[in-house]
């Protein structure tokens, strides 16, 4: 605090001082974790100078060298020490587990610990007692920790097979040449002597006598005795067994296993044993534990985890969720809630009977290997569970579990679509809307829950709204999905996880997804079939009329061709009669002396001119050349403009300009020029006008003439006894024209109405437009 810096060296117990750490970093001011040349972490209390806990993560791979080890480590806020290891990947351990507390028992010269402890009993003080290849005899107290009795040192690098515990604390091993004894009142360790029977397994029976057996034979002994006799077992004679774990339920029953190959229950009758059964479970059996209000035991064998129903000596293999009670399973415990410990070579398995889950606990817990020995487990007094692993042993309390309470975080680690490439999916995904063509509406996506506690058992959910109202669990460990030919429409996919906890991820991630419906669902689609449907309607239309007006103008035309015929033979005979009575006329009025006579020539003559005009205007008037309005319009003005100056009157003619494509019909003309001149002819007789007005109008359907002058008016009822009159109504209507007299305030208006027709164009094929351009060239060069 002074700003001085202190230079000491500091030796760790039990790192040797020859070890120097690849890596260290601050866990807290008062906490080091080191990083070892051999892989392992070790905390380190700086004040207590005392190793607080160890991991070794690759325990079960091969040995790393030194050199080799990754430098690399991080701690997250959450926690987590990752740690970059060549050759291994990235691994991480949670430091908020403190659920199991490492006991290491030895440490090699290369600082990698190692044990193997091969069996483990319990005093009547509470206090554990077991052995350790390294070690030796090893006695381990809850309060005060790990200690050596008198003489440990003489099973030191010793295997022993077989261990047995009687009432006086008396603890007998067996080693393969000597047995030995050790006295937890006196905490000596003594040696008995050679193993004369080859005793490689003992259990108590009811009556206090030891069951021992070799590898060949099974016999009644007394341990208590310095000289053993042992006694043959009257039903086992006939047997060569290696019952390597015997059990004695509340019943009196016997579970021998016999070879690995079955289970014997038998009763025991003096010094008689009785089979009842052959129990078909295989493999080696390492421990049983009895359920005394269901009537069962459960065993624990090599080949996985069975129930044995005491009261009709059937059996049945056990399955948990995730099948990790079918491993070989080499050391079982029962805590107070009824949950099965079962110590694997694959980590330690809390299984759950009443819901048949179970729960798998690795070095990523705090467990300082996942490789466990056999029959080596034993629970304290306290409460407390005591396993043997290959790297120490390891001691925790099963009814206290220290649950890292995170949130997992949902992401989505695959997207995609079926005829669309990933690269075009990734903005759609980064903005949580996607756009689907039809073709497309096969998905599939892959997503995951991240949690760092346990990873393994984060339960992942998803649902494809509307389509799914309730979220549906995933029943695959790559939390793939795939939903085939989906209908066009708006979905939204929601992606949830929960942790092995029960927590669940804050919110849902969430996807707006809309696939197009197939073309001929869409708006254009019917837009376009409706525009095709009209306009192939209009086009129906436009045909049917035209072949209406094509009809016509062949009727018209027939008409016409039969009309100017008669006007032909009209004109040639008709025509030639009354010009030889003009000519009679005009040579008699020369001729005839009466001048009365000469008089009736004179009006022969005047009718007979009349009539050849009057035969010319009408066959002119329907002559092909005037079938256009506009050429027929041009010659009725100069029609009456001649008319109009013989009379002595002045007319004003206004027609306004029409195209090519509207005309009247032959008999149309004949008709309305014939009630154009009557009504002219009117005019200049009774009307005593001076000035006239002729004006010309299209409607549609429809061509208006006006007539009108400035004189006294017509008197109708005059008019009415004339023929003319009459007549001029008929000839419109005989047309579908209409005909009206208006009188006016000044003059008289005659209003003619009169339907036309539509001229369709020459058809020009494609020789005729050619040589129409080549003409049109032609012209413009110089």
């Amino acid at each position: 605090m002074d700003g001085t810096v202190s230079k000491r060296a500091v030796f760790p117990l039990g790192i040797p001082a020859s070890e120097v750490p690849v890596n260290m970093i601050a866990l807290s001011p008062a906490q080091l974790l080191f990083w070892m040349p051999d892989g392992r972490l070790v905390d380190y209390h700086i004040k207590k100078n005392r190793l607080l806990r160890t991991w070794y993560l690759h325990t079960y791979n091969p040995p790393i060298n030194s050199e080799l080890v990754g430098r690399n480590m991080y701690l997250d806020p959450y926690n987590n020490l990752w740690l970059s290891i060549p050759g291994l990947g990235l691994r991480y351990a949670n430091l908020n587990r403190n659920q199991f507390e490492y006991l290491p028992l030895t440490v090699s010269p290369t600082g990698q610990v190692k044990s193997k402890i091969t069996t483990i009993g319990k005093l009547s003080t509470g206090r554990i007692v077991f052995t350790d290849i390294r070690q030796g005899l090893v006695v381990y107290d809850p309060v005060n920790g790990l200690s050596k009795p008198n003489h440990s040192a003489l099973l030191k690098g010793i295997e022993v097979y077989s261990s047995m515990l009687d009432k006086q604390d008396n603890v007998y091993l067996f080693t393969a040449t000597n047995m030995y004894t050790y006295n937890g009142n006196t905490n000596d360790l003594i040696d008995r002597g050679k193993n004369t029977n080859q005793i490689v397994f003992t259990s108590t029976l009811r009556n206090q006598q030891t069951l021992a057996g070799s590898f060949k034979m099974a016999r009644l002994v007394d341990l208590s005795s310095s000289v053993q006799k042992p006694k043959a077992i009257k039903g086992l004679d006939h047997l060569f067994p290696f019952f390597n774990s015997m059990y004695l339920d509340q019943k009196g029953t016997y579970f021998l296993p016999f070879n690995d190959e079955y289970i014997l229950a038998c009763r025991m009758v003096e010094d008689s044993f009785i089979i009842k059964k052959k129990i078909e479970i295989r493999g080696a059996i390492n421990g049983y534990v009895e359920d005394l209000n269901k009537n069962i035991i459960w065993v624990a064998s090599s080949y996985g985890l069975y129930v044995i129903n005491t009261a009709n000596l059937t059996w049945e293999a056990v399955y948990a969720n995730d099948q990790s009670t079918q491993q070989s399973i080499q050391s079982i415990l029962e805590d107070q809630f009824g949950r099965l410990w079962l110590g694997t070579n694959n980590g330690l398995v809390r299984y759950d009977p009443k819901t048949k889950k179970s729960r798998i606990f690795g070095v990523v817990d705090g467990l300082p290997d996942v490789a466990f020995t056999q029959k080596a487990c034993m629970a304290t007094n306290d409460g407390k569970m005591l396993f043997a692993t290959s790297n120490g042993l390891v001691s925790f309390d099963p009814l206290h579990e220290s649950l890292i309470k995170d949130a997992p975080k949902i992401v989505l680690l695959e997207f995609n679509a079926i005829k669309q490439h990933k690269d075009s999916l990734q903005k759609a995904i980064i903005k949580r809307k996607i756009y689907l063509p039809f073709r497309s509406n096969t998905i599939s996506f892959r997503f995951q829950g991240i949690e760092y506690a346990d990873p393994e058992h984060v339960e992942l959910y998803y649902r494809l709204e509307p389509a799914e109202k309730g979220w549906i669990k995933i029943d695959n460990a790559q939390g793939k999905v795939r939903y085939p030919n989906l209908p066009a429409g708006h979905y939204t996919l929601k992606l949830h996880a929960k942790s092995a906890v029960g927590i669940w991820a804050k919110e849902p991630l969430v996807y707006r997804i809309y696939i197009a419906p197939p073309f001929q669902q869409t708006i254009f689609f019917w837009v376009l079939m409706t525009a095709i449907v009209v306009w192939g309607g209009l086009q129906a239309f436009k045909y049917y009329s035209n072949f209406r007006i094509k009809a016509q103008m062949a009727k018209q035309e027939l008409i016409e061709a039969e009309r100017n015929r008669m006007m032909e033979d009209l004109h040639d005979g008709l025509g030639s009669d009354l010009t030889a009575i003009k000519a009679i006329s005009e040579k008699s009025m020369l001729t005839a002396q009466d001048q009365p006579l000469q008089e009736q020539f004179r009006k022969i003559l005047t009718r007979s001119q009349d009539a050849i005009r009057t035969m010319s205007e009408i066959t002119r008037a329907t002559e092909e050349q005037y079938l256009a309005l506009s050429a027929f319009l041009d010659w009725v003005r100069e029609k009456v403009e001649a008319f109009i100056q013989d009379v002595g009157m002045e007319i004003v003619v206004e027609l306004p300009t029409f195209g090519t494509d509207l005309g009247i019909g032959a008999e149309a003309r004949q008709n309305v020029w014939l009630v154009i001149k009557e009504t002219l002819n009117n005019m200049a007789k009774h009307s005593k006008a001076d000035r006239a007005a002729l004006r010309v109008s299209l409607k549609p359907n429809f061509v208006v003439f006006e007539i009108q002058d400035n004189g006294i008016g017509l008197n109708i009822e005059t008019l009415r006894k004339g023929r003319g009159l009459r007549n001029m109504p008929k000839r419109m209507k005989n047309i579908k024209g209409t005909f009206q007299l208006l009188p006016q305030a000044s003059g008289t208006l005659v209003q003619l109405s009169v339907p036309t027709i539509l001229i369709l164009p020459p058809k020009i094929n494609w020789q005729t437009r050619i040589n129409n351009i080549i003409l049109s060239i032609k012209k413009r060069q110089p």
